[in-house]
């Protein structure tokens, strides 16, 4: 590979990454208090943005991305993951029954489960998810510090089994040490 040619490379990879990013983080300011509908907007964008075919060579940096980084799922994969949430009691929407604001899961008899689709609830209250305060409307800068602050309390949780492992068997060994001394 010429040096041009890996200059091209890794500068168009760093350009898909950050138009991922702005998707992704379009999905979370449009829909901030529902996990779901972030996800499954997520993946709307990126299919209406790179096309649906996530082998084209155009694409496929991207898709890759986006499943490594947000796990981007195809609409296939979404509708298998609904079908299990759905088993487990969870609507498309994420919430159960007892708090889905579309009436998801709610019956007068023996009808058969309709679930509301992210674009077909409307709830009484949908304004309320728009963020209409310009205090509160997160600029690009506290989004990315936001994330960063998530990811690193995401690797501290993670890690501290094994660093409690560690701990304990240092003072094992301490008091190993200890122990052969006297």
């Amino acid at each position: 590979m010429s040096n041009y040619a890996a200059i091209y490379s890794s500068s168009q990879n760093s350009e898909i990454t950050k138009r991922v990013d702005v998707l992704y983080g379009e999905a979370c300011r449009e829909y901030p208090t529902y996990e779901t509908l972030v996800f499954e907007h997520f993946c709307s964008q990126m299919i209406e943005t790179f096309g649906d075919d996530e082998l084209a060579p155009e694409a496929a940096d991207a898709f890759s991305y986006a499943r490594s980084d947000y796990d981007y799922r195809s609409p296939s994969e979404i509708m298998a993951a609904r079908e299990i949430n759905r088993s487990h009691g969870i609507c498309s929407h994420g919430l159960t029954k007892d708090t889905c604001p579309c009436g998801c899961f709610e019956f007068t008899g023996q009808e058969v489960y309709e679930d509301y689709g992210p674009d077909e609830c409307e709830p009484i209250d949908a304004d309320f998810l728009v963020t209409t305060d310009p205090a509160l409307a997160m600029s690009d800068e506290e989004w990315e510090l936001m994330n960063e602050q998530w990811r690193q309390q995401e690797i501290l949780e993670a890690s501290r089994p094994i660093r409690t492992f560690l701990k304990t068997l240092w003072i094992k060994a301490l008091n190993l040490t200890t122990i052969r001394q006297r």
